[in-house]
């Protein structure tokens, strides 16, 4: 799995692994699609819930992840 610098970047910001970001692309985890059709996923981590975003193109590119408050 390849990361952009953007998700790189909040990686090192919520503390999270490249390991726990991989395991979050898993079907039960797919929540649907941003406005340009890259999936994104949902999953809980260490009390985060977090939603990743791959590139459309290149399904093994983590485009970004963010914390969701809700």
């Amino acid at each position: 799995m390849r990361f952009s610098r953007h998700a790189k970047n909040r990686m090192r910001e919520y503390k999270l692994t490249r390991e726990e970001v991989a395991a979050m692309v898993v079907a039960e985890n797919r929540s649907g699609a941003d406005p340009r059709g890259n999936p994104f996923f949902v999953a809980r981590i260490r009390g985060m819930q977090i939603r990743l975003v791959l590139a459309l193109d290149d399904m093994s590119t983590v485009i970004t992840l963010y914390h969701r408050e809700r």
